[in-house]
């Protein structure tokens, strides 16, 4: 019956009869809940009044306390102080009964539980209705037991908030409610001290009952301040009590107690000092012993004299005693000293018969300043003012309360915040409750409404499908679960079908976008599908190449048997790539790149062949391109040194083979240094480029020229007839070279040196030809430049010579092989030593000394002259600075420097350096530039001579007269000194034409205002004829070799002295 219901029933309708009855179960569930968070939100307003309730006690409590101590005061000063004190208390305390005893709206949440709390609220409230008996009773000053009774209030207090903290109190909080019930104890046994000590001090009589119970109630502080520490409270807890035990107020309690402490050992002593005093006491047996004369009493009198003094002592040791209780000890003790200083007298008086009355009268001690010191200490032996004291305590019972205060407002400001978060959870949980039920309704319509409304969807689209065939529209989806399934497949069956029309048509579009061209043949090979790149890359269209072999488009580059390999790999691996040549419909033939694949059925059998394919003419002139700039020089055009080393070994392969010469020119540009500075690297360039060309139009088909690189070209001739030959071809490529280069409306004249080698004279690879063509080229730079120079053996020993010189020269450098040595320069008037020359010297390791003429222009041509310059004028400063520490330095000292550090801009640096370096007067360098560089480089030259003028160096021309000088130039530069090469010297006394030059250096040296030195001088006959000819000075081994540094120093000094 009810299955038959149920199948009659819509969907949508069994949904629901479904949902309601879960639902029902969580509503009752939910109401169960939200009647418990009810119990707890109300349990916790509870716990917050009670705690609430526990502060206000706590006040009352504190309140009480200040009252019992000053109502102690009042009746221990008989009413004379703290009336007023007293007074305003009372008013503040009624305040808060009065407010810790009105109703309150959460008392009403009580119940039978809290019976035994309500008992103690209502003994509280009945002890506290008391107060007033309590008040009149100190009011007309009847102590009454007052302490004790007040006490009592206090102490049913503090057990009704110990019991609220055990009721309202959860496991959270149950260490603090401990640490709060400690403080309150503390707190109260600080008031009950407060109130003994203040009554005690109020009275002025010190009572041993009220002392001892101050005792005890110091000792319950102090167990109690251990139990806080070291037992309940937490590390803030003990922190902010360790604050308030520091608290000067505290400190100052501290300090009152044990001023007490003291005044009971006060009255030990002073009880043994009237004991002493009194009856039977020192000055009664003092009395015995005068008036009996028995020793006894003399003895006991010392016995009672040693006490009083230990008396003494005690008293002075009590702490804090004053100034005036040290001199009332003093007088006392004095009086007993006068008493035992007559004892001899006394027995002496006896001894000798004296009458007793005379013997008294000898005696007698005023001992009235003694009877009075002991009085006035019994007087003030209490002399703490109980306002302060109070005031004191009082201070630090509300610290101990600010403490207590501090536990409680934590505590409840947990319960607060407990009872909040109670609130919160249940109205958090009423509205979940609510929001759970109310979405339980909406998802149980929801859930009914889609699958009602999928099922729908789905059955009208199948429908559609059914009559009509039509897939062209989707159902909307609703979810993941089987009815939405069902409805995607629907879908992806659409989307399917929509999907294969778009990969067709892309594949169609990519076919025909590509830039490869593509081909498709039948089985057969009749073409049958092409592309548009297709008909690019061959000519042909579409029309015109369908249906035809792809034989039409043969080169007939290649033969058959290329073309049964390429079908042979297609059969037998499924496809085949390479290279083929092609023939376009314009009839050129192209390169291309070409993949054939075949395509097969299920059943194996070829259906179709692809071929794609691309037009690689661009790629092969790439190559092409690539090839030649890898083997020639791309300035030239001409083949570079990889090139010529290729085709030097070929060359030599069939040279040995037929028996034929071999012949390599190595061609460097005379001066194309001073061009490319000159005129620039664009002239220069351009001056390659015309050389290369004249030199092709010289050598034949077979010969090859290379540039090398920078300035230099190699030659390559095949077979030549014989060594005649070769030279002629050498000198054609000077006689190219000796007509001008037309440049930008210049002629540049360049000439070149040839070095030539010849196989299998000189050598017999190419390594040992191209060498051995270098070495006979830098043989003819050094001969005379623009010449050629055949190799032989003995150029390669001068080659090693050379570099073993260079490299011996590097590690003179490094090692420091050099030294200076210094020829005086001597004026001619007088024969005084005016200047020195440095002249360098390479000394090495083994002692041998070497002279600059061998190394010089070694260090010149490798660089290596910068090193030395740089060694020259820092060593030559040194020496200048010893001399002028001695006071015995010349005028000036010469230094020779090589044009390299000129030419390179490295002068200027290296004398400034030197200078500072030394910290010596730049007067007194001067430096020495050969003729034939300063008018080499004119602009240079005199650029760096005015610069380091501006200093004040001195500058000088070395071997004049050997050069071409411009004399208009030469007056132009800030020379200061002409010195006269030793070639016109050597010959002077003999040679006419020697002493006409020199005649004429002098007279031109004089008349441009420079002074003249003449070197190499030897003999005296020189030295009288330079003199006749006003010659300024002069130097030469005439008056000393080049000496050391100390020898030219012994020099100087030897004619300072002389």
């Amino acid at each position: 019956m009810l299955e038959k219901f149920l199948d009659n029933l819509q969907i949508r309708y069994k949904l629901l009869l479904l949902i309601i009855f879960p639902f029902a179960v969580l509503m009752l569930f939910t109401g169960y809940g939200v009647f418990q968070k009810w119990q707890q939100h109300g349990e916790a307003r509870v716990a917050q009044y009670l705690h609430e309730s526990a502060r206000t006690y706590s006040k009352v409590i504190h309140a009480i306390q200040n009252e019992r101590g000053l109502s102690a005061g009042y009746l221990g000063s008989a009413g004379e102080q703290f009336k007023t004190e007293l007074i305003e208390q009372r008013v503040a305390t009624d305040r808060h009964i009065k407010h810790a005893l009105s109703p309150n709206a959460d008392a009403t949440v009580f119940d039978e539980k809290h019976r035994r709390l309500i008992d103690n609220i209502s003994s509280v409230t009945d002890s506290l209705n008391h107060r007033y008996t309590l008040r009149n009773s100190v009011d007309v000053n009847k102590d009454d037991a007052i302490f004790e009774r007040y006490s009592t209030i206090i102490t049913n207090i503090i057990n009704l908030v110990e019991n609220i903290n055990i009721i309202a109190g959860d496991a959270t909080i149950s260490r603090s409610n401990q640490a709060y019930g400690i403080l309150l104890w503390l707190q109260e046994f600080a008031g009950r001290e407060r109130g003994l000590v203040n009554g005690l001090l109020s009275s002025g009589q010190f009572d041993s009952r009220l002392f001892s119970l101050i005792i005890t109630n110091i000792a319950e502080q102090d167990s109690l301040i251990k139990r806080f520490q070291n037992v309940v409270a937490s590390a803030r807890q003990k922190a902010a009590l360790e604050i308030t035990l520091r608290d000067p107020a505290t400190m100052r309690v501290r300090e009152m107690r044990q001023i007490l402490l003291s005044v009971a050992e006060k009255l030990d002593a002073l009880e043994q000092l009237q004991t002493i005093t009194g009856y039977g006491g020192l000055i009664h047996q003092f009395k015995n012993y005068v008036l009996r004369g028995n020793a006894a009493y003399k003895n006991n009198f010392n016995h009672i004299y040693t006490k009083a003094q230990h008396s003494f002592d005690t008293y002075r040791n009590i702490p804090n005693i004053s100034n005036r209780e040290k001199s009332d000890i003093s007088i006392i003790e004095k009086t007993f000293q006068k008493y035992y200083e007559l004892l001899p007298v006394i027995e002496k008086m006896r001894n000798e018969g004296s009458d007793i009355d005379l013997v008294d009268n000898a005696v007698k001690v005023d001992d009235t300043m003694a009877i009075d010191a002991i009085t006035r200490l019994r007087k003030g032996v209490i002399e703490l003012d109980p306002a302060e004291w109070f005031h004191s305590a009082t201070a630090y019972i509300n610290l101990l309360n600010a403490n207590s205060d501090a536990i409680r407002w934590d505590n409840l400001s947990y319960i607060k915040r407990k009872t909040q978060k109670s609130l919160i959870s249940l109205a958090s949980y009423i509205l979940l409750a609510t929001v759970v039920s109310l979405l339980c309704l909406y998802l149980g319509a929801a859930i009914t409404r889609r699958l009602a409304l999928g099922t729908l969807e789905i059955s009208q689209a199948l429908k559609r499908v059914e009559e009509s065939g039509d897939f062209s529209g989707h159902i909307q989806v609703y979810g993941t679960d089987e009815i939405a399934a069902m409805g995607r497949s629907f879908n992806s069956l659409i989307e399917g079908r929509h999907a294969a029309e778009d990969r067709l048509n892309l594949a169609y579009k990519v076919f025909d976008s590509t830039i490869d061209g593509i081909l498709i043949t039948d089985p057969e090979q009749k073409i049958i599908l092409i592309n548009r790149a297709t008909s690019t890359i061959t000519g042909y269209t579409e029309a015109e190449i369908l249906g035809r072999s792809p034989y039409m488009l043969t080169s007939n580059r290649h033969n058959q048997a290329f073309f049964r390999s390429m079908w042979q790999d297609i059969a037998e691996q499924g496809s085949w790539r390479g290279e083929v040549w092609n023939r376009h419909k314009n009839g050129d033939i192209y390169p291309l790149w070409q993949n054939i694949s075949e395509v097969r059925d299920e059943q194996g059998q070829v259906v179709n062949y692809i071929s794609i394919f691309s037009d690689i003419s661009a790629i092969k002139q790439t190559q092409a391109e690539l090839e030649h700039l890898a083997h020639h020089d791309p300035l030239t055009s001409l083949p570079n040194r990889l090139l010529l080393d290729q085709h030097l070994s070929q060359g030599l392969e069939r040279a040995h083979r037929n028996g034929q010469l071999m012949a390599v020119l190595f061609l460097d540009l005379d001066r194309f240094k001073n061009i490319n500075d000159s005129l620039g690297h664009q002239v220069g360039d351009v001056l390659l480029q015309l050389a290369s060309q004249r030199l092709k139009r010289l050598i034949r088909a077979e010969d090859l020229i290379a540039r090398l690189g920078g300035d230099e070209f190699a030659i390559v001739l095949e077979a030549p007839t014989d060594v005649l030959g070769i030279g002629i071809v050498a000198q054609k490529c000077l006689d190219a070279f000796a007509e001008p280069f037309k440049i930008n409306d210049n002629e540049v004249y360049a000439g070149t040196s040839i070095g030539i080698s010849i196989y299998p004279n000189d050598g017999t690879n190419t390594d040992e030809l191209v060498k051995y063509a270098d070495t006979a080229m830098y043989a003819a730079k050094e001969r005379s430049r623009n010449t050629f120079q055949f190799y032989d053996r003995h150029m390669t020993e001068l080659a090693i010579k050379r570099l073993t010189l260079e490299n011996e020269l590097r590690a003179a450098i490094e090692n420091n092989e050099f030294i200076l040595h210094y020829q005086p320069q001597v004026n001619l008037n007088n024969g005084l030593i005016i200047g020195a020359e440095a002249l360098i010297r390479w000394q090495k390791p083994a002692g041998k000394i070497i002279c600059p003429d061998t190394f010089i222009p070694v260090a010149e041509e490798s660089g290596l002259i910068e090193h030395i310059d740089a060694w020259v004028l820092q060593n030559a400063c040194s020496e200048i600075a010893k001399w002028l520490s001695k006071g015995v330095f010349p005028s000036s000292m010469a230094i020779n420097i090589s044009g390299f550090s000129i030419e390179h801009g490295l002068l200027i640096e290296m004398a400034k350096k030197a200078l500072y370096k030394h910290d010596i007067p730049p007067s007194c360098l001067e430096l020495e530039i050969t003729e034939g560089y300063l008018m080499k480089h004119k602009d240079k030259a005199a650029q760096v001579i005015e610069e380091l003028q501006g200093l004040g160096v001195m500058f000088s021309i070395d071997d004049f007269g050997t050069g071409y000088s411009s004399l208009s130039y030469m007056k132009s530069l800030p020379i200061n000194k002409l010195k006269i090469d030793r070639s016109f010297i050597k010959d002077i006394q003999h040679n006419a034409n020697d002493k006409a030059i020199a005649t004429s250096v002098i007279a031109l040296g004089h008349s441009m205002q420079m002074e003249v030195i003449a070197e190499g001088v030897e003999v005296q006959e020189q030295v009288e004829i330079l003199s006749a000819l006003n010659c300024d000075s002069a130097q030469g081994f005439f008056y000393s070799k080049p000496v050391t540094g100390d020898e030219f120093m012994a020099l100087l000094i030897e004619q300072q002295n002389g």
